[in-house]
């Protein structure tokens, strides 16, 4: 499993929000999620009350848990914490 950001700037702010600095042997790799690979698309409005809290609920947890175990699709995008605008 990989846990991606849709652009640099945001890997590196959602690093950042965990620690310090970056590590010094970050590196960056670019994916392109080919258009016909399945993908499921989760909403804020989907999210449990307080789901993009900085600090994750058990039900925001088991949201990704449970699409693992599904194997429904290839691609979970779900909005990110920091930048709710933005996609993880």
């Amino acid at each position: 499993m990989l846990y991606c950001g849709a652009t640099a700037s945001l890997c590196a702010l959602e690093l950042l929000a965990h620690s310090a600095m970056l590590p010094t042997d970050t590196i960056v790799v670019e994916a392109r999620v080919p258009k016909n690979l399945s993908m499921q698309t989760v909403e804020e409005s989907d999210l449990p009350p307080n789901g993009s809290s900085p600090i994750a609920s058990r039900k925001t947890q088991d949201l990704g848990t449970d699409w693992v175990k599904s194997g429904a699709t290839a691609v979970l995008s779900v909005p990110s914490v920091i930048i709710p605008s933005e996609r993880n």
